[in-house]
């Protein structure tokens, strides 16, 4: 059998930084999060099937759940589900929720992340994620899970400062 995995990193930050990175002229707006809504929902699957499709070899044997993926994403009221947009047109998406560390400390984590493939490395990432921490003061991490065989994402959670922080391993599915 097959194994896979996934590489799960994990960002720590400070209020400090944040505050800086707000006020230093590096977030020029050209992008900005709208929520989804269910009535958006095919829309999305579409968004859905171009993302998997391209970072999952075994998304073919999954497709047919992708109607009840988007039905339990809508289900979820903690999940907050946003698109990405430039000058109001969709270029991507963003999934997270968040979760307790402890008593008085929050985490993120970031179940979802594309761009399609044109806006990919010019910036508009990096902006998604500024927005997310500059709306998210109170959290003191960010999660998130890469697949391994996705160098690009591996290399841009890297430049933003994510490091590896666990293997997430797993045996392939019997037919």
């Amino acid at each position: 059998m097959e194994k896979y995995h996934y590489l799960s990193f994990k960002k720590s930050f400070s209020l400090e930084r944040l505050v800086s990175d707000q006020f230093d002229g590096g977030l020029c707006m050209e992008v900005e999060l709208k929520p989804i809504f269910y009535p958006e929902k095919e829309e999305l699957k579409r968004f859905l099937n171009l993302y998997w499709s391209e970072i999952d070899e075994e998304f073919q044997a999954f497709q047919n759940y992708l109607d009840s993926y988007t039905e339990l994403l809508f289900s979820k009221k903690e999940k907050s589900l946003h698109w990405i947009l430039r000058k109001n047109v969709k270029i991507g998406f963003v999934f997270y929720y968040f979760y307790n560390i402890n008593i008085k400390k929050k985490g993120l984590h970031l179940a979802e992340f594309f761009l399609i493939k044109e806006f990919r490395k010019k910036g508009f990432g990096t902006e998604v994620l500024k927005i997310i921490e500059n709306s998210h003061q109170n959290i003191s991490e960010i999660k998130l899970e890469v697949l391994k065989s996705n160098q690009t994402a591996f290399s841009f959670w890297e430049q933003n400062g994510f490091r590896t922080w666990k293997y997430i391993m797993k045996k392939k599915e019997r037919a």
